[in-house]
């Protein structure tokens, strides 16, 4: 051998992920859930290093300095989550406080009661159009062969 370790002996442990159609709620699931979001595990899982795709990054909804849209159009495969799978129970669970990133808990929930609100999206202003001058002539004749 050259020195390097054979790429198919190499394994990793990788945090398991759930999208919405994944649960026990199938892919109706899927239909009004969006595609960037995911639901937190306990479990890990061992894989061939030659099975990883790539790198992606995934951070806790309530964390996030923007909201989730703007977040998601930051860059390619970035994924959230706002709650925990249970696959054992089939159930929904808070995620616990390990799940979050380290540094990024100073936000949290809001306090009281109901249900905390989501960061709301301002729509950012429209990109300025940009406006040709139009054609000043026509040419009648483009596409018939003469």
């Amino acid at each position: 051998s050259n020195g390097r370790p054979n790429e198919t002996d190499i394994k990793i442990r990788v945090n398991k992920f759930y999208r919405p159609e994944n649960t026990h709620k199938s892919t109706p699931a899927s239909y009004h859930a969006d595609i960037n979001l995911l639901y937190w595990s306990d479990e890990e899982a061992v894989v061939d290093f030659k099975a990883v795709q790539g790198r992606c990054t995934v951070e806790y909804g309530e964390d996030l300095p923007e909201c989730v849209q703007v977040y998601s159009m930051g860059g390619p495969n970035r994924f959230y989550f706002l709650e925990a799978y249970n696959a054992k129970s089939k159930s929904f669970e808070d995620p616990p406080n390990h799940a979050r990133s380290p540094g990024n808990k100073g936000k949290g929930k809001g306090k009281g009661k109901g249900k905390p609100k989501s960061q709301a999206c301002e729509p950012s202003e429209p990109e300025m159009e940009i406006k040709l001058p139009k054609l000043r002539t026509l040419d009648v004749f483009s596409g018939c062969g003469g």
